[in-house]
């Protein structure tokens, strides 16, 4: 997720706890082995290490959740005013833009489209009539309408209520209800997590610049989605809810990389007795700006895991598909393309510089979870065909399973 910048709502107060500590504490938890993790690699017969670990970080919007909510555009306050010569009290005073939306390939033009505010708070419409259409069926005039710091993000900030009636949380129940697809491929990650089979192996965060406080995430993503899901009961502490607008993210707030490098370095201090299965840490993210900096990220912090507890980094890039195919021609900021043409789904980045590429999310099974290619393509599939009951967004899960080394 890219753009929601928000804050907790004023007048609640979050104590803040270092986020190095709370990381430390949950990746010691846990050394029996699990029905996979006796399982050897597929690609050579060493076992892990009981105290190796594998983190799996998702995005959530646009990764593991299509339209989880709504950015709130509000018209001009008084609707008798006419705007370019348009009466605009037939309109509506405000307008729900679905969040991967905002994010996606919409985003950028009604932001450009926006009217905005003077210093006096008065609306200064935009100089366009143009329309754009939404993926929730309407239309709207976004010169007509301004973005409020105040408002516009409400459905991405701490809920005053009851935690079971958070926005999040009760559009999941809406959607499930509804038999409304709304599950990507990111979620088989979240399902990994809640799985009790990868208790020693396995530790879960959610990395997204949402603004929920981390019960509310929590209860959201940890309770709600299994629950209605039927999927496994393990759930990860809060802390594991980092939601970089909120305030308890501290100095991690806005930065995913940040945070990412916090849980490698701890991961490092994770000692084990062999190293034939390495610390493995996965990100799974849309964003095309944050898949670019993390390549960069990875390729430094992988250099340095030739010692001892080394960390390789698995790339889980979720672009939309004309975006992966040609970013240049579809993304808003250019790229050269001696990095465009290195895209794939996967990436695994090993020290001194080794580099793997992969078109197929069984590779991340296979590699990080010591699955043969059989139980990783049928775990897979399980999780398309029956844990998603039919809500998976019919995006496709890639087949292709060959490598290429760079």
């Amino acid at each position: 997720m890219r753009l929601i910048s928000s804050t907790a709502k004023r007048g609640k107060f979050y104590r803040v706890v270092p986020l190095s500590l709370l990381v430390l504490l949950s990746l010691s938890f846990g050394l029996s082995e699990s029905a996979y993790s006796k399982n050897v690699r597929s690609d050579s017969k060493v076992k892990r290490d009981p105290k190796q670990k594998t983190v799996f970080i998702s995005d959530v919007d646009g990764t593991g959740l299509l339209n989880l909510g709504n950015i709130i555009l509000y018209r001009v306050n008084d609707p008798s005013r006419h705007l370019l010569g348009q009466n605009v009290s037939n309109l509506p005073p405000s307008v729900k833009v679905p969040v991967n939306d905002w994010e996606g390939n919409t985003g950028p033009k009604i932001r450009f489209l926006i009217g905005s505010r003077d210093e006096r708070g008065g609306f200064i419409p935009s100089a366009s009539q143009e329309r754009v259409s939404l993926s929730n069926g309407t239309d709207i005039v976004p010169g007509y309408y301004y973005l409020d710091p105040e408002r516009s993000f409400d459905e991405f900030r701490t809920f005053d209520g009851p935690i079971k009636n958070t926005p999040v949380a009760s559009e999941i129940r809406s959607k499930i209800k509804a038999r409304i697809p709304f599950l990507l491929e990111g979620s088989l990650f979240w399902e990994i997590g809640s799985n009790p089979e990868f208790t020693d192996q396995v530790d879960m965060f959610w990395l997204s610049k949402r603004g929920h406080a981390p019960e509310e995430a929590s209860y959201a993503f940890q309770k709600e989605l299994p629950k209605q899901l039927g999927w496994g009961g393990r759930t990860h502490p809060e802390s594991h809810m980092l939601m970089l607008s909120h305030p308890s993210a501290g100095i991690f707030r806005e930065s995913k990389a940040n945070a990412i490098r916090k849980i490698a370095d701890v991961l490092t201090t994770r000692h084990m007795a062999t190293f034939d299965v390495p610390h493995y840490i996965v990100v799974a993210e849309n964003d095309y700006e944050s898949v670019i900096e993390f390549q960069k990220l990875f390729r430094g912090l992988a250099s340095r895991g030739i010692g001892r507890n080394p960390v390789h980094f698995v790339l889980v890039n979720l672009l939309e598909d004309e975006v992966l195919r040609n970013p240049d021609g579809v993304n808003w900021k250019r790229s050269p393309l001696d990095v465009a043409n290195r895209m794939s789904r996967v990436t695994i980045y090993r020290p001194e510089a080794k580099i793997e590429r992969y078109d197929d999310l069984k590779s991340v099974l296979t590699e990080t979870l010591q699955m043969t290619e059989k139980q990783a393509a049928d775990y897979i599939k399980q999780f398309s065909q029956k844990k998603c009951k039919k809500l998976l967004v019919p995006r496709g899960i890639l087949p292709s399973s060959k490598g290429r080394a760079m």
